[in-house]
Formats: C-alpha cells, structure tokens, sequence
C-alpha cells in the first residue's frame, strides 16, 4: 500500500512540475516552446513539415554576476491569446521580462515564414538597473545542423543560408551592443561569458549567432527590443534585409500604441 501511495504521488508531482510544450500554428507554420526551467525557450519552427530550428533563447546578466537563461527565472504568466500568438512573463529580483512571439505562415507548400518578437524588460525596483540581454539562435536549415554560412552585417543583421533556403532577423530597436556568427559551441561559450567578440561570418557547420545588449534601465523604466525572423527562398539576401528593416518599423509602432 505505501509504495502504491508513493508512486501515486510521485507521478502527481512529476505532473504538476513539468510544463507542457506551447504551439503556436499558422498556414504551412509550426512553432515550439519549452518555457519551463529547464527548456531551451522557442525550440521548434517547421515550414512545409521540416524543423528548421534547434534553439532561440533568451539570457541575463544583473551587472556582473552570473550569465543565465532566462527561463530560469520564476514564470508569472504565460498564454497563447490566439493560434499563432504567445505571451509570457518571467519575474526577477527587481525586474521583469515580458516576450510576445507571433508566428506568420504562408500557404502550404511556399517556402515562406515569419516570427515577430517584442520583448520589454522592466526595471521594477526603486534603483538603476545594470542589465545585459542576449538572444541566441542555433538554425537547422533544411532539417540539418550543418549549414552553409552565416553572418552579421551592420551590427544588427543576421543572415544564415542553406542551399538556396535563409533566414534573416534585423534588430534595431535598439541596435545590438555586441553580436557574434560563428560555431554553435563556440558562440554559445562567449555569451556564457558574458562578451560577444563580434565577430561577423563563418561557413560549413553547425552555425550560430547572437546579439547582446547592455544598458542601464531607469527605475520603473523599460527597455523594449523588437525583432523579426524571416525564412524564405531569395535570390539577393539585400532584398530580405530591406524587408526585414520595413516589418521592424511597423512592430515597434504597433508596440508604441499597446503601451499607450
């Protein structure tokens, strides 16, 4: 009878800890989400039935100390508010950092899709707040880890490629402190450290990049980062820059008229 009763409430509280995956859909569109604290965050983008991602994750740093994801901070709130969109919020010591991800597909078959992020980090204490913000995103174009190049251009624009398949994210608002494209690992240890070497391009392997932020938040201030991560077949990779730049403007200005 005891061990019946202890496995009962082992597998209550196994049930009770872990947190299910979040999925967003649309058109030819999937996208994945482990915010539990032990997830990689957005962990799953398929196109036309294919995973094109392995990781996008966000991280932190409170002035000097320790580099941490940021899903292991305490995770007040989460919802999906429609199919295709996300809300969540983590809380810290003195801040909070709320996510909106949006996925756009297209119809089945176009090799097109589109993820929309605004993130605001808010200083909720009496004080400044030292803070650092780092994304990182690990890209398995055409289901594979090994991909073609990548590469950063204007502090601010990535661009990673497989075959004739690429994604882009623009992030100016506001511009990256530091960025880094290069080997998953080694891109990936860097930011664990705490400092991005900007270093602008690699090619052939398991590729990655990352953009930092360092800033001072005023008390009761807000830093707002608004992105967009476009895939798509294009034959000039300036024409999925300019548009990348045109879908920024217009999130930060929907964002400007949610916080009015």
């Amino acid at each position: 009878m005891k061990t019946n009763l202890f496995a009962a409430a082992l597998i209550v509280l196994c049930t009770a800890t872990l947190a299910p995956a979040e999925i967003l859909t649309d058109g030819n569109s999937t996208t994945s989400f482990d915010l539990s604290s032990t997830g990689l965050g957005m962990d799953g983008w398929t196109v036309n039935g294919v995973n094109q991602l392995y990781e996008q994750s966000f991280w932190y740093q409170l002035g000097s100390g320790s580099v941490q994801r940021v899903n292991t901070l305490t995770l007040s709130s989460s919802s999906i508010v429609s199919p295709n969109e996300l809300k969540a919020t983590y809380t810290g010591s003195g801040f909070k950092i709320d996510v909106d991800w949006t996925l756009y597909g297209a119809a089945p078959g176009y090799e097109q899709s589109d993820v929309p992020e605004l993130i605001r980090i808010t200083n909720t204490s009496s004080a400044p707040l030292n803070f650092h913000f780092w994304e990182f995103v690990n890209l398995n174009l055409l289901g594979t880890p090994l991909n073609t190049f990548v590469s950063i251009s204007g502090g601010n624009t990535a661009i990673q490629s497989n075959g004739d398949l690429a994604v882009s994210e623009t992030a100016d608002v506001p511009i990256p402190s530091r960025y880094e494209a290069g080997f998953q690992q080694d891109v990936l240890a860097d930011l664990q450290s705490g400092l991005l070497n900007d270093n602008g391009s690699q090619t052939n392997g398991d590729l990655a990049w990352a953009f930092q932020w360092d800033t001072s938040i005023g008390a009761g201030s807000s830093l707002i980062i608004s992105k967009d991560k476009q895939l798509s077949i294009i034959p000039e990779p300036s024409t999925f820059i300019l548009l990348s730049i045109g879908v920024i403007g217009l999130l930060g200005y929907a964002w400007r008229r949610q916080a009015a």
